[in-house]
């Protein structure tokens, strides 16, 4: 069994956050555009992107050394 809470609990925290948004803009209470209501959503793919550049960066680095 894994002990790695991390990835998941991330995800239930950005679909809430999505959730959330996207019921507050239907309902009215917020004028935001969707750009923001779905940000949580680009939060998460560009922390994804940061991550698997380092990783990228220090698999070249190792490799020209």
């Amino acid at each position: 069994m894994s002990n790695n809470n991390f990835s998941g609990g991330t995800l239930i925290i950005t679909q809430m956050l999505c959730l959330m948004f996207f019921l507050l803009k239907a309902a009215g209470l917020i004028s935001w555009s969707w750009w923001w209501v779905i940000s949580p959503i680009w939060f998460v793919i560009a922390i994804g992107f940061v991550i698997i550049n380092i990783y990228l960066t220090c698999r070249v680095f190792k490799l020209l050394k």
